[in-house]
């Protein structure tokens, strides 16, 4: 009979209230250390304040221009942070997966407000590109082909049938944070260049 209280005593379904509450302080603990180890590493992984580099405004924008038919072309704007000012500015704009129907063409890129168009040079709302492909060099500014835009084409390349440069702007440039729109239009040269 002592043997049948003492395996009464473990099969009872009933347990000591004392053995679930430290399993459930156990199970809970272990659940908020999970918690706190994804969310810490994913926070902190993704912050680099400062580190000399530009950063990316997210993934980059999807476009359709005309010259683009029923392919897209992807716009990525940049931002640098400017210590001395505490600020994020527009510094650059990555034009990729530019497809090859686009060669010839003027791309013309604008950045807004929520209400008006953005300085992107001294006194120039808008870039006029010359997409010649892998020689990508010419930028005017607006509707103008005789005024220079001061900035810079870099990484101009083709990797056919997508061709891809970067716009470097200089001189006067709006804070990252001003941005809440870009317009891409393309159409046929209008300025000199081009393939």
């Amino acid at each position: 009979m002592a043997t049948s209280k003492f395996q009464d005593q473990y099969n009872d379904p009933n347990p000591p209230k004392e053995k679930c509450k430290r399993q459930t302080t156990k199970i809970l603990g272990l659940t908020f250390l999970a918690v706190a180890v994804v969310l810490g590493s994913t926070f902190a992984s993704r912050i680099n304040i400062n580190g000399g580099t530009p950063v990316e405004f997210g993934q980059g924008l999807v476009v359709t221009a005309a010259c683009s038919g029923s392919d897209f072309i992807t716009v990525t704007p940049i931002a640098t942070f400017d210590t001395p000012t505490s600020h994020f500015y527009l510094t650059d704009i990555t034009f990729s997966h530019i497809p090859d129907s686009c060669l010839g063409k003027d791309l013309a890129i604008t950045a807004y407000t929520d209400s008006s168009a953005l300085t992107l040079d001294t006194g120039i709302t808008s870039a006029r590109i010359v997409y010649a492909g892998a020689s990508t060099s010419q930028i005017y500014a607006g509707d103008s082909c005789s005024t220079t835009f001061n900035g810079a084409i870099t990484g101009a390349a083709v990797t056919s049938p997508y061709g891809r440069f970067n716009l470097r702007l200089d001189g006067v440039i709006p804070k990252s944070e001003d941005v809440q729109k870009m317009t891409l239009i393309s159409s046929d040269p209008g300025c000199s260049g081009g393939p």
